[in-house]
């Protein structure tokens, strides 16, 4: 028996439900736990995503996406539609990956059996260069989140 897909309201539960928990992950002032902010914000846009995806939103109407690189490679392939929120996940992405694995992936879009991973050695080394790493997680979170809600009123809100 196959798997039923969430519905475009699930999705955006879930949403509702992952940037609760990322804003409130967001009041730790030591930032002891930036890997899980990462981990918590990157599964919120991927909600968002979704609930595109469900709604109807993906041109070639194709519905759920399979996997993480799949899901990339289809906001990629729209760029019309969604190349801001691409180069968003993307980030968030490998910030997901840092946080999980202490790798990052140097070319997502190779073939699966092609794929090498980086070392890094924490999230912070990751970010180098980019200022601080939970400021630019909440930056590209809270952009897909509100381009959420412009592209589907019936979320908002996300947070009461």
């Amino acid at each position: 028996m196959g798997r039923t897909m969430p519905t475009v309201n699930k999705h955006l539960e879930k949403v509702r439900s992952n940037y609760a928990l990322f804003k409130k992950i967001s009041t730790d002032t030591d930032w002891q736990h930036v890997d899980w902010f990462a981990l918590v914000g990157y599964y919120t846009t991927v909600h968002c995503a979704e609930a595109f995806f469900a709604k109807g939103l993906d041109p070639e109407g194709q519905g759920h996406s399979t996997t993480h690189y799949d899901r990339l490679a289809r906001l990629k392939k729209h760029r019309d539609v969604y190349h801001k929120m691409f180069v968003r996940m993307s980030v968030l992405f490998q910030f997901s990956l840092v946080a999980r694995y202490m790798s990052v992936v140097c070319d997502p879009f190779a073939p699966p059996d092609k794929r090498k991973y980086c070392e890094v050695a924490d999230i912070e080394s990751f970010n180098a260069g980019h200022g601080k790493t939970a400021d630019r997680v909440a930056h590209l979170v809270g952009w897909v989140v509100k381009k959420t809600e412009q592209l589907l009123p019936e979320s908002s809100p996300y947070v009461n």
